[in-house]
Order: C-alpha cells, then sequence, then structure tokens
C-alpha cells in the first residue's frame, strides 16, 4: 500500500506540474497576439480578466497581467541539490480610449 501511496503521490505532482507548464505555454502564446491598435475587448478576451488596472497621465489606461512560475529545489545527488528561481512573467498593455498604443513584456520568452 505504501508504494502505491507514493506512485499516486508523484503522478498527483507530476500532472500538476504538467498543467502550470501548459498554462505558462498558453500565457506566453496568447500575448504574441496582441497588437497596437486592437480593442480592449479584445486583449481582455484573450488574456483572460485577471488583470490590474492603473490610470495614467493624459488618460492612458494600464492593465497589467502576471503569471508566476514556481521556483523547486530537488535533489539531484547524495548531499548536493539543484534550485530554480520561481520566476515572473508579466504582460503590460497601454490604451488610450481603449485601444491598445503599447504592449511590454517580461521575462516571455
Amino acid at each position: 500500500i505504501f508504494g502505491v501511496a507514493i506512485a499516486f503521490c508523484l503522478y498527483i505532482v507530476r500532472t500538476s506540474t504538467i498543467e502550470e507548464k501548459e498554462k505558462t505555454q498558453k500565457f506566453i502564446e496568447n500575448h504574441k497576439k496582441i497588437e497596437v491598435g486592437m480593442t480592449k475587448k479584445q486583449v481582455i478576451y484573450i488574456l483572460g480578466t485577471n488583470y490590474t488596472q492603473s490610470i495614467l497621465k493624459s488618460g492612458i489606461v494600464k492593465l497589467e497581467w502576471k503569471r508566476r512560475d514556481a521556483g523547486y529545489t530537488g535533489r539531484i545527488a547524495n548531499g548536493a541539490y539543484a534550485h530554480a528561481s520561481a520566476i515572473t512573467r508579466k504582460i503590460s498593455v497601454k490604451f488610450k480610449d481603449d485601444i491598445v498604443v503599447e504592449v511590454n513584456c517580461l521575462n516571455m520568452d
């Protein structure tokens, strides 16, 4: 039973990791679809409603989407560990009169 429990836990962790990687990949692919001239409604349809909004000078509205990929530490040998830091991916889109005027991104490669 103990072996089955361990195998099940590993399956859950592996499945969760695969799902998170797929979500990250979709986030990266979707940001490539955003272009100057699109409407705010089109951008929200592509990137989703989980964003923050800022009002800037001259009537510019900035929406930001963030995705944080968790880091991990794993044992690779007796007493040796490998570590990968967490990474935050960000898409910032600026609008003037609900039309995209600028798109910026961070860690989207």
